[in-house]
């Protein structure tokens, strides 16, 4: 059973060029769309039609449709961002924006903290091993392992962006 069925509440018809799909169960909130079936054949530019209890429909555009595949007990899923037909809201994709202020400091950081933590800690692993007993090869050997774990694709998928910061670090 999918433990994440409660929360789709929703019940969706995909129209497509290639045959209609539906009724499909879906969750819905932030112009999006999401059912838990990866199998689904769905591409931008079709269009989902949502029944409302007042017996009128919603239509929406699918302007992005993203596949996920199972993930530690999250089952695979499709993600469809929508754009509801005859919005007078024009579409923009959420986006951060950060407005920084500084005046007379110094050792400031600027970023994710998160991100910064992560790369903060692979640069201590580093230092270590540069400063180990080994011997350069045993050394070399260490970095090269490391940089094959943080390019490996779950761990990039694990801590993001760090990811890149990290093997910037390896980098002579």
């Amino acid at each position: 059973m999918n433990p994440f069925e409660s929360h789709c509440t929703e019940t969706i018809h995909v129209r497509r060029q290639q045959g209609d799909l539906g009724p499909l169960k879906a969750s819905f909130g932030k112009g999006k769309f999401t059912v838990f079936d990866n199998t689904l054949d769905i591409s931008e530019g079709d269009l989902i039609d949502r029944p409302l209890p007042n017996g009128k429909a919603e239509r929406y555009d699918i302007i992005e449709v993203n596949y996920t595949t199972e993930f530690h007990g999250i089952p695979g899923h499709v993600d469809m961002t929508v754009r509801k037909q005859g919005s007078l809201v024009p579409f923009q994709k959420s986006r951060v924006v950060n407005n920084i202020s500084i005046n007379n400091s110094q050792g400031f950081q600027i970023g994710d903290h998160n991100t910064q933590n992560i790369v903060d800690a692979f640069k201590q692993v580093i230092e270590r091993i540069e400063n180990s007993p080994g011997t350069p090869e045993e050394k070399a050997e260490a970095k090269s392992r490391l940089s094959h774990f943080l390019k490996h694709p779950l761990t990039s998928a694990v801590i993001g962006k760090a990811v890149e910061g990290a093997i910037g670090l390896l980098k002579p």
